[in-house]
């Protein structure tokens, strides 16, 4: 069963910040089969996953609106690196369908 027939594609814009700092600012698509999980992974050297942005997805495509917000980091600085994790990403997802 095709839990998104109904989805031509899904836009994602993103704005990655470390602190208060625009480091990178990027649009991205979606296709149709796009992976199930879709991670920005923090800026710096971090541990932790990052910035998981497949629940914001599935419930932009769930509720059929586009999703907007900010998102920390989740990770903590690696022993390697005596960096702070303190980064985050604004977002948009905006699902398209047919």
């Amino acid at each position: 069963m095709d839990l998104y027939k109904e989805i031509e594609k899904i836009n994602i814009q993103v704005k990655l910040y470390n602190e208060t700092e625009l480091i990178k600012e990027y649009d991205y698509v979606l296709r149709k089969d796009f992976a199930a999980r879709e991670v920005i992974a923090c800026f710096r050297e971090c541990t932790g996953s990052g910035y998981d942005l497949f629940p914001l997805i599935a419930q932009a495509i769930t509720e059929k609106r586009i999703k907007a917000g900010t998102m920390s980091c989740n990770g903590k600085a690696s022993i390697s690196n005596n960096s702070n994790c303190d980064g985050k990403i604004e977002y948009v997802i905006s699902p398209i369908y047919k």
